[in-house]
């Protein structure tokens, strides 16, 4: 069995007063540091956010990328643990219903920090819950046991990703850093999630000298028993607002990499050093 532990947004009154991080690191040193043996951290953050009076949505949930980036070094310090995360797969009070595309930004971003495994919240619309999910809200599947455009979404993404998880299940998570759009245009580009966690970034990606990106960007840097690296590189905007991200990346002396976007593999001739995807 495991724990599945609070969101970062809950109630200091729900931690006796502690702060979330102190309640992380309590939960690695104290229980899972003791168990035998596979160990699995588990947490839950649905990130798209809507006003259900206005129908307005409202972006991303702030605190997710810093949740994320304070398990993956929890994550570290703990022999033999494992991440786990649940992915938003139906629409609830404050919460949009997701699309493909935040599907796939959640995998993604998920992935990006070490996740090995992801499960959904949730499948069928709790009945008698309306107080939670209120009314006229969907999941994967409706209430005659259909499936739903969100079931599809789900299972198009865990095919995607079986095309390469063992792939991605050889490297460690190592850190990472957040880009701003058009940085080297303009320094007033914002993020409020970049914000929260630009003290825990990495000082420099190994292989990756600079970037240029057209979206809000995040690079994570993992490691395989050789000492390869490898890069996960995702799209951090809202996917409501369906912006595509043009990236160059100057890898320096490096010739050619293998990308894989979507599960598909594939080698590519760096032009002078630079990946443009």
């Amino acid at each position: 069995f495991y724990v599945n532990l609070y969101p970062e947004y809950v109630a200091k009154s729900q931690l006796s007063g502690h702060s979330w991080d102190e309640y992380i690191e309590y939960f690695c040193e104290k229980v899972l540091s003791k168990l035998s043996g596979e160990r699995w951290l588990s947490y839950d953050v649905y990130p798209y956010l809507m006003d259900d009076n206005t129908q307005v949505v409202k972006g991303i949930e702030p605190t997710w990328l810093h949740s994320l980036a304070v398990m993956a070094e929890n994550v570290k310090k703990v022999e033999n643990v494992h991440f786990q995360a649940h992915l938003q797969t139906c629409s609830y009070t404050g919460h949009r219903e997701p699309a493909e595309e935040d599907i796939r930004q959640q995998v993604y971003v998920n992935m990006a920090f070490g996740v090995e495994r992801l499960s959904c919240y949730t499948f069928a619309v709790p009945p008698g819950s309306e107080s939670i999910h209120g009314a006229g809200k969907i999941s994967m599947v409706d209430s005659k046991g259909n499936p739903t455009h969100i079931y599809h979404s789900v299972q198009k993404l865990i095919s995607e990703v079986k095309l390469f998880d063992e792939i991605y299940l050889q490297y460690q998570y190592d850190g990472f850093k957040t880009y701003l759009a058009n940085e080297s245009l303009s320094g007033e580009n914002y993020n409020a999630s970049f914000k929260r966690v630009a003290n825990m970034e990495l000082d420099k990606l190994e292989d990756i000298r600079s970037v240029y990106c057209t979206a809000d960007t995040i690079i994570s840097q993992m490691y395989n028993k050789k000492g390869d690296n490898a890069y996960m590189i995702v799209n951090y905007e809202d996917p409501y607002e369906k912006m595509t991200d043009n990236v160059m990346i100057d890898m320096g002396s490096n010739k050619s990499v293998t990308v894989i976007r979507k599960g598909i593999s594939e080698s590519i001739e760096l032009n002078n050093g630079v990946l443009s995807l």
